[in-house]
């Protein structure tokens, strides 16, 4: 019999009864456990880790460099609630500024990837097109160069565009070492 109730409880995506699985989270405790990852993820980052110590006031493990560099960035990024850090760009125009999530270096290429990759998001479009979706919701340092880089290497990308026709051989350059050596018209 207690077989049978464990084997019920795993076919049901549960191993623990008291524990809920990702089936019947619901949609608010899955996105605070992505909000937790992503901010866990951010303070394996030093960079990231010494702004969120000088954002919550911890001065004690900064030096004196560290904290003339966190002041300049306070200015373009901002710590939320739950832990993670967001760009703010600077706003040409009056309206709503939308803070960008700062992206951590282990998980930059499953944005890449999501971005680029698969069909749902419109898939393979380009260097420019990809920089500019990706560039509408997330930052990190050397955001362009590393789109450029991944559709670079990108096997589906770099074969689908064919390769270029073949003019034949150049002609080089031709040099003439004596007078009326070359002799040629343009019949155009």
């Amino acid at each position: 019999m207690r077989l049978r109730n464990t084997t019920a409880r795993i076919a049901q995506g549960r191993t623990d009864t008291n524990k809920p699985t990702r089936k019947n989270q619901s949609e608010e405790e899955i996105q605070t456990e992505r909000f937790r990852r992503i901010a866990l993820a951010q303070e394996e980052e030093k960079w990231i880790a010494k702004f969120k110590l000088y954002e919550a006031g911890d001065f004690s493990k900064l030096t004196k460099a560290d904290m003339k560099t966190q002041a300049k960035l306070s200015e373009s990024f901002v710590v939320d609630c739950r832990n993670v850090l967001y760009y703010k760009p600077h706003q040409l125009n009056e309206g709503e500024v939308q803070l960008r999530l700062v992206v951590p270096q282990r998980l930059q290429k499953d944005v890449l990837t999501a971005y680029h990759d698969e069909l749902g998001a419109g898939a393979h479009q380009g260097v420019t097109k990809t920089y500019e979706k990706i560039k509408r919701y997330y930052y990190w340092r050397g955001l362009f160069a590393d789109v450029e880089k991944h559709i670079k290497n990108c096997m589906d990308c770099s074969t689908g565009k064919g390769k270029p026709r073949y003019m034949g051989t150049s002609p080089g350059n031709i040099v003439a070492t004596r007078p009326m050596q070359i002799c040629s018209m343009d019949f155009a």
